[in-house]
């Protein structure tokens, strides 16, 4: 800090005492406050979780219904669905697996098909020929 016209005073001092104070900070909460909120927090659900425990009298199976479990699998789709046993080998046309069976085969190359009403779109007999090996669906034979 410098005073004005300071030269043209001699011998003189000046002494200024100036007191900083810190900037007020304010802060959202000190430790401790966020202790005791985490603490109420997790009493209330521990209270919440032992309330739902003690209602169904310690049945953890009934905590959700069965019925309400397969609705939302129905929903998302992921319901289990029964499946015939396939053969493994798959159909010329529509190329899903052929049912044990339940089959056409080419008797001249053995490509197999799907009969007539076994999966939508997919009939060998109305197409005429084998896909295969282009003979005629005389040839086909049960598989």
């Amino acid at each position: 800090m410098e005073l004005g016209d300071s030269n043209d005073i001699e011998d003189s001092t000046f002494t200024i005492e100036i007191d900083v104070l810190p900037a007020r900070i304010e802060e959202g909460m000190s430790a401790l406050e966020m202790v005791l909120v985490a603490t109420l927090i997790l009493a209330f659900a521990g209270g919440v979780g032992f309330f739902v425990y003690s209602r169904t009298g310690a049945d953890k199976a009934s905590l959700i219904k069965t019925e309400t479990l397969s609705k939302i699998a129905d929903s998302f789709g992921l319901a289990e669905e029964e499946r015939v046993e396939g053969s493994g080998v798959p159909c010329w046309i529509c190329s899903q697996d052929i049912v044990l069976g339940g089959a056409w085969a080419c008797s001249e190359c053995g490509a197999r098909y799907h009969k007539g009403g076994q999966v939508d779109g997919c009939d060998i007999v109305s197409m005429g020929h084998c896909m295969h090996c282009d003979a005629d669906v005389d040839g086909l034979v049960e598989a």
